[in-house]
């Protein structure tokens, strides 16, 4: 759970419905986030944000493979998540709307199908609110004006999740417009690194190594292994007589991503036997 915050890294899951969180959703990913990055990589820390709904509609979503990466990723981004509720409770799937894939990989979708869950609210429920895990979640709900009661669907199961939310242990804000939203999140995650990564902790030398362990995780996102390359370093690395291996190639090709995820799998094999300098 901790590796993330060893790393100096915080991978956020953002959690929302669809169709009433297009302006929120546009103005964290291209003014907060981007200006948060800034201020975290100034204490080399890498902020990653991961909002799955950013440029999906909610027909692409009503497929089990959409549900299954987002609560993947969820995992992948513990011990941060932060749920943003509005209006609408969101698109309740069936058993047949999410496949067996999803149900195999996640045990507990059973039971949230069994309850008629929304999957926005699986992933509030996944993520934080049937964990016991101590997580760095934050929920924003946002605020009722006018005839938006009309507007909401579900709205009992709307009221039940916003009942069950403020009453976690996790903290819950209020907004009333996505420039608020933007504010609130910006001032909890500058408290965030307040708290995780204070400034002016570290030795230049620990500036060093953190500034080369986080190039090397930002160049270990997204990548496709190709099994071939690995195997020829590792036969490198297992031969006794070889001493040097140079890799080269054209600019752009991928000769720093290669390196840097074959290192990081070899960092992560207790029977590497290698004290590794990177």
């Amino acid at each position: 759970m901790n590796n993330l915050i060893e790393n100096r890294q915080i991978r956020v899951f953002i959690s929302s419905t669809f169709q009433d969180m297009q302006d929120e959703r546009d103005y964290l990913m291209k003014r907060t986030f981007p200006k948060l990055r800034k201020i975290a990589a100034e204490r080399d820390v890498t902020l990653t944000e991961l909002d799955l709904r950013w440029g999906i509609t909610e027909e692409e979503a009503k497929s089990g493979k959409v549900v299954e990466i987002c609560l993947r990723e969820i995992e992948n981004s513990i011990p941060f998540f932060i749920g943003i509720i509005g209006h609408r409770y969101g698109w309740i799937p069936t058993r047949e709307d999410l496949g067996e894939s999803v149900t195999e990989r996640f045990a507990d979708v059973d039971k949230y199908i069994e309850q008629h869950l929304s999957v926005t609210e699986m992933e509030m429920q996944f993520a934080v609110l049937n964990r016991e895990d101590d997580m760095h979640a934050y929920f924003f709900i946002k605020d009722q004006k006018g005839n938006d009661s009309e507007k909401e669907d579900h709205p009992e199961m709307l009221k039940r999740l916003k009942q069950e939310v403020c009453q976690s242990k996790y903290p819950s804000f209020n907004y009333n417009s996505p420039e608020n939203l933007a504010e609130q999140v910006e001032k909890t995650f500058i408290n965030l690194l307040d708290t995780l990564f204070p400034e002016g902790n570290l030795s230049e030398l620990e500036k060093e190594r953190i500034g080369q362990r986080s190039f090397m995780n930002q160049l270990c996102q997204n990548y496709i292994k190709d099994e071939n390359n690995f195997n020829v370093l590792d036969s490198w690395l297992t031969d006794e007589d070889s001493r040097q291996f140079v890799v080269t190639g054209a600019s752009g090709l991928g000769k720093s991503a290669l390196i840097a995820n074959w290192l990081k799998e070899k960092l992560a094999d207790n029977n590497c036997g290698y004290n590794i300098i990177y």
